[in-house]
This record gives structure tokens, sequence and C-alpha cells, in this order.
């Protein structure tokens, strides 16, 4: 072992002495069968030789302690136990021995000692980086496929705590610098975020309607939201989402091409992964690990076209809804007949899309027996007067046409001149809450089982964190301390729960707001449902 080629100078004795102890445990105990072959490439026990030697207490990177000093520190205490005893608590970023007092070594020594025997006693995840730290820089023990082993075995262990997942990359670091590539894979490959649009367009392609405004806000730059937006908000969703199938529609019949392929490009790239990158360690410079990827990025067309969209559903919600005020919009880039399309379809929808009333069991009831078969009667051959028939169509289309266009005007000189008979108000009224029923499937409640099933997919300490609401918005600051002390970080915690609830209520939950975060009001009774369970 390397920890026999340094000689360490004695230091002064501790109040309490560790002891020391060249065979506390057997390495060929913890090394993988498929590890026995991996030797130690002599440059690296060479470099960290020279490390170990310098006097320089230069640090590599701009950041953490210095290496130097870690890897003669960690060469001294390499043999270093200690008896049973308490654990104190032990949390810091970058975590070495300079941190520690004499109480927390003890435990470390202890603890570690422990470890390397099979004994994986709980502990704050500092004391096992500090030993991770150990086996990445070949301070503890020089054989690699003791290192690679014992690292495995700890993520086995301690994968349950937060940031050990982090282990596996450095996994892979190790095999990949010990020239085992195709075991490394095994481990990590790099596979690079696609959008959240991009997803959706993929997973809803069946029911574009389904997918929910979030990923399409985060291509709405620059849109400065206006009152009758502000007021009407959930209905101009509604448009917008029911009628973005008819957008993919043009495309469809024009060149066979989806949204998905209009919206997004797919480009094959390299991405270099550094190894050992945010690490304490003696290498003084970052290896490279390349990988082939398909990197997702948004079209041009989709930067400009989604927010020109999202106008032109405001501009149809306006119409629905009385305003004759429209937004200013350039309605050329989009396929002729566009607009008239979405007006007709969300004329006649009513039930379409994720908005729906809550659902109902329907009661088995039991039908009457079945009827005799009827009597046989000669066959009816009835023929259709093709010519008739098209010309009573056109006929009913000019009469709805007509009709449409009264209706329109009488609606503009009411909105110009403010109705005077009993009977014009009764009118106005009846076809406001008509109105207000057509939209009224985005505004409901999301269903109650819906909501059950969500609460009951959610952990202990997601269901106490929605609990911590006491409105719609929550200061992150308070969020991320909250968190803390669950040991949680509140960006994969936000994204677990938001996974969950697009499962369930086919939306996000939860959205970061400046320094707040916010529950989405439709979703507000999912609070009250946390705080009941």
């Amino acid at each position: 072992m390397f920890r026999n080629l340094i000689g360490a100078k004695k230091k002064k004795a501790h109040a309490v002495e560790f002891v020391t102890s060249d065979d506390f445990y057997d390495e060929n105990k913890i090394i993988f069968d498929a590890f026995n072959h991996i030797k130690t490439p002599p440059q690296l026990l060479e470099k960290m030789y020279q490390v170990s030697q310098s006097s320089s207490n230069h640090d590599f990177y701009y950041y953490g302690p210095s290496p130097h000093r870690f890897v003669k520190q960690s060469l001294q205490y390499a043999n270093k136990t200690f008896p049973e005893c308490l654990m104190p608590p032990f949390q810091h970023y970058y975590a070495n021995f300079d941190l520690m007092n004499t109480q927390q070594k003890q435990w470390y020594f202890y603890w570690r000692e422990r470890v390397v025997n099979g004994h994986y006693l709980q502990t704050d995840v500092s004391y096992l980086y500090v030993f991770v730290y150990e086996l990445i820089n070949y301070t503890f023990n020089s054989n690699a496929a003791f290192n690679v082993s014992m690292l495995i075995r700890l993520y086995d262990a301690y994968n349950d705590q937060p940031n050990v997942g982090n282990l596996k990359v450095l996994i892979f670091d190790m095999l990949y610098e010990l020239d085992e590539k195709e075991e490394a894979k095994k481990w990590y490959t790099y596979t690079p975020k696609q959008p959240g649009l991009y997803k959706q367009l993929k997973e809803k392609a069946h029911d574009l309607s389904r997918i929910p405004m979030t990923p399409w806000k985060s291509y709405l730059h620059f849109h400065c939201a206006s009152k009758f937006l502000t007021t009407h908000k959930t209905k101009v969703y509604k448009t917008f989402r029911e009628c973005i199938y008819l957008l993919e529609e043009q495309y469809v019949n024009v060149d066979a091409r989806k949204l998905v392929d209009t919206y997004f490009e797919v480009k094959k790239e390299t991405y270099h992964h550094h190894l050992f990158q945010g690490m304490i360690s003696f290498r003084n410079h970052q290896a490279i690990a390349a990988f082939e990827v398909e990197m997702v990025y948004p079209t041009r067309r989709l930067l400009e076209e989604i927010p020109a969209f999202f106008r032109l559903a405001e501009n149809v919600t306006r119409l629905l809804h009385g305003e004759k005020r429209q937004l200013k919009l350039d309605e050329d880039v989009f396929p002729d007949g566009l607009k008239e399309k979405m007006i007709k379809y969300m004329s006649q929808s009513t039930t379409k899309g994720r908005f729906k009333s809550a659902r109902k069991k329907n009661k088995v009831q039991t039908g009457s027996t079945i009827p005799p078969k009827p009597e046989e009667r000669p066959e009816v051959k009835i023929e259709f007067n093709e010519e008739r028939i098209q010309k009573l169509s056109k006929q009913s289309d000019e009469l709805v046409l007509e009709v449409e266009e009264r209706t329109i005007e009488m609606e503009e000189d009411k909105f110009e001149h403010k109705p005077v008979q009993q009977q014009e108000q009764h009118v106005e009224e009846a076809a406001i809450n008509k109105l207000d029923d057509f939209f009224s499937g985005g505004l409901q409640e999301v269903d109650e089982n819906e909501i059950g099933e969500f609460i009951d997919s959610l952990t202990e300490i997601e269901r106490d964190f929605l609990t911590q609401f006491h409105t719609l918005e929550w200061a992150k600051q308070e969020a991320t301390q909250f968190l803390k002390t669950k040991g949680m970080m509140i960006g994969v915690f936000l994204g677990e729960i938001n996974e969950k609830a697009q499962e369930h209520l086919e939306d996000n939950l939860i959205e970061e707001a400046g320094e707040n975060l916010r529950i989405f009001e439709e979703f507000e009774a999912v609070i009250s449902f946390a705080k009941e369970r």
C-alpha cells in the first residue's frame, strides 16, 4: 500500500491518541472479482507522490482547499483508527481534515474502520466525502481495484442520502481514467437535458391540448400581459391549448411535418466531460471524456411563431367574449384561414382538452328483457338526390352566415350604445351566461379524485412541504431553508413534485416566480387536501 511509501513525521500527541494499525482491514474482501485485473497506473502514483512532497500551498483550482495539504494529511492518517464513539455533526462543503475538530476525527477514523470491514454505520455525508476524496487521490490505499470497489460499496450503502448519487459520476471518472471505458459507461453516460416543450410534444402527440402552459411560457418572450389577459388568463390559455392542434394540422397538410419537427432541430455534437470536476484532487489538469450526443435546439420559427400564436389566441378569445378591440398582430405569418378555424372550433367545443367536470361513477342499471325479433318487412331502398342536398346545404350555410353577421352587428351596436329596453338587457345577459358556460371547462376545479390520487402519491416530506403554503405563494428563501433541514435540494425536490403533478393532474403544480414559489391558482384546492391528510 502506498501509505507505507512515505514516513509521516511524528506529531504532538492529542489528548486522546489515535490507534495506528497497518492491518485493520483486508482489501481483498472489498475488491470485486470483476476488478481484480485493474492495476494502478504508475504515473498517477508518481504525481500523487510529487504533490505529497511539495511545500507549495498553491491551489490547483480556484475553489476548495489545497489538494497538497489534503494529500499530505490523508497519507498521515491512512492507518489511523479509533475505538467506538458517538458521531458529532459534520456538515461542510469540500469537507476535509482541517475542518474537523478532535471529536469529529475520532468518529471519522472509527467509522472508516467499520466501513472497510463491511459495517456501514449511519453518518453525515460530509464524513463520507472525506473518505471519497481519499479514495480518488489514492492516499488511503494505492490499489486502484480497491478504490473503485470501495466507491461502489459506499454508493450501494448510502445512495438514499442527499448528494450520494453523485458517486456514480466519480465511479465513471475513476474507471475511465483507468482505461476501463466500457465498464465506465455502465455508471454514467451523459444525456443532455431536452427542452420541456420538446418532450411534451413527443409524449402527447396524440392530444396536444394536454400539454400544460408551463413549457409554452418558456417561449413567450417579451410578452406584456394586457388587462384582458390578466382578467381572463385561464380562458386565453384554454383557447391556445385547444387550438394548437389546428396549427399542427396546417403543417401536416403542407409538408407532412408535425410541430415537434417544425419547432425543434436535433444536432449531433460532442460533449466533453471533465473528470473529477469540483473534487479535491491532486491532478493539476482535468482529463476529458468525450460523448457523442444529440442536442435539441428550438428553431427560429418556434421563437417567432408561438408568441404570435398566443396573441392570436387572445384575439380569438376576445371576439368570443364580445370584446371588439384586438391586439396588433401580423396574421400573415400563419396559414390562411387559421383564425377563422379557431373561432369555429372554439364556438363548437365545450368539453375538449384537459379541463373536465369531476368524474362520476355510472350506476349500473338493469335493462329490460331482450325484445323479440321483429317481423320481417320488405326492404326499402333509399336513394339520395345529391344535387338537391347540396342546394339545401348551401342555402342553410348562407342562412347561418346571415344570422351570424346580424348577431355581430347587434352586439357591436350594444357595445357602442347602452341598451335601454329591458328585453335587450335580458338578451345581453343570456349571451354572457352562455359564453361563461362555454369557458367554464377551463375554470372548473380539478376532479377531487385526481387530487386525492396526487396527494396519495406524495411522500411525507412532500405533503409536509405543501402544508407550509398559507397562501398561493411562499418565500423561496424560507422554502429552501425548510428543505435544507430535511437534507433536500429545492430544484430536485420541486421537479419531483411537478413530475407527479404532471402524471395525476396533467400540469405543473408549483412554479418559481422571482423570490417566491407559487401554486398555480387552479390547484388551490390541493393545499387544502394536503392539510386534511
